[in-house]
């Protein structure tokens, strides 16, 4: 009877139950800290797998991070020819504008077909993106790096094989200063 107790209250305590959470964009806006706009009513956490998708918002949408965000794993996944747009600003100065903690489970983000990543964090340092696993970018899928902060963190976690041959991983420049005036250009 001991042993069937214990075993019984280790399979309870053992079980962790990670939540899915989808975009509604319930809040009004593309915030992604506004709770409002996730199908939970609460700002997706380091427990959560969250799904981008058009299961409750038709047509393409942008979601933008504007500070530092914790997710289990992330899914991107447009019913084409729809696009879903997840966006970093360059107003994001945190260290670490997005962290994945879903480790053991393939890919911690994947990027299916239509899927849009733009990476265009303003910090000048370090790595804004902390992976827990891999990152898949599937054919038809996007992620563009537009900031200074590292890259080789990302592309080290970058998952490749069958169906991955067309997924983009692309580098951008985007001016953060204007250039200064130089002789002939006053």
């Amino acid at each position: 009877m001991k042993r069937f107790v214990l075993l019984h209250l280790f399979a309870f305590f053992s079980t962790i139950a990670y939540a899915q959470v989808t975009w509604t964009g319930g809040g009004g806006n593309s915030d992604w800290h506004t709770g409002a706009n996730w199908s939970s009513g609460l700002v997706p956490d380091a427990s959560t797998d969250v799904l981008l998708n058009n299961s409750t918002v038709t047509g393409s949408y942008p979601v933008q991070v504007n500070s530092t965000a914790a997710v289990r794993t992330l899914t991107i996944t447009p019913t084409l020819p729809n696009n879903i747009t997840l966006l970093i600003p360059i107003t994001n100065l945190d260290p670490v504008s997005l962290q994945t903690f879903g480790t053991g489970i393939g890919s911690a983000i994947i990027l299916n077909s239509g899927a849009i990543f733009q990476n265009q964090s303003g910090v000048t340092s370090g790595t804004n993106i902390v992976l827990s696993d891999s990152i898949r970018v599937n054919n038809g899928g996007r992620y563009t790096h537009a900031t200074r902060a590292m890259n080789s963190p990302i592309v080290n976690k970058l998952a490749f094989g069958p169906g991955t041959e067309r997924g983009v991983f692309r580098y951008a420049n985007y001016p953060l200063l204007s250039p200064t005036p130089g002789r002939g250009q006053e």
